[in-house]
């Protein structure tokens, strides 16, 4: 419920700038080519936000079908976000793009080389200050490939990295080392 919240408050963002995009979303269309490449720099941050929390709602609501139809709007947007500005927010669409890849069966569009590649790329963007991206990528695409090496390899580099080597991601530094079950001294 907080997560559909934080996205009806991201898309009245959007509509002061996109108010016919906005209103496609809010109804959950699919909004067409024209009305995404409309979007642009401005707006970015109402877009990237309302596709951040519906995948967000549609990761927490796994046992709704109608909820997992909605994933190729969350992907059409932060495609867009992409092609706009691949570093908003540390990279952030790439690395939605990333587990959005990593956590999908390959029947169902998952594909962990993509996944990869859009996490390197979120990775690079931070020049690997932010670790809860090492953390999503190690949890999704790595299971994914069930590459267990690599996941442990991560895993261990994350807990030996300082969480406070950018001080502008301390604390999402310190959530991914909870996420990823390790414990920080504060």
């Amino acid at each position: 419920v907080l997560y559909l919240r934080a996205r009806s408050f991201a898309l009245r963002l959007l509509a002061l700038a996109q108010p016919s995009l906005a209103e496609t979303l809010t109804q959950g269309g699919q909004p067409s080519g024209d009305a995404l490449r409309a979007v642009d720099e401005d707006s970015l941050p109402g877009l990237f936000w309302a596709a951040n929390a519906w995948g967000a709602a549609i990761n927490a609501s796994k046992d709704k079908p109608e909820m997992l139809a909605e994933l190729p709007i969350v992907q059409a947007l932060m495609e867009r976000c992409v092609e706009i500005d691949e570093r908003f927010f540390f990279g952030g669409p790439h690395l939605v793009l990333g587990a959005l890849a990593a956590g999908l069966p390959q029947a169902l569009g998952g594909n962990t080389a993509k996944a990869k590649e859009h996490f390197e790329k979120a990775m690079a963007i931070t020049e690997g200050k932010h670790l809860m991206t090492t953390v999503l990528y190690a949890k999704t695409a790595l299971v994914q490939a069930v590459n267990r090496q690599a996941y442990e390899t991560t895993l261990s580099a994350v807990l030996n990295a300082n969480p406070d080597i950018d001080p502008t991601l301390a604390l999402a530094n310190r959530l991914g080392l909870w996420v990823a079950g390790l414990t920080v001294s504060p």
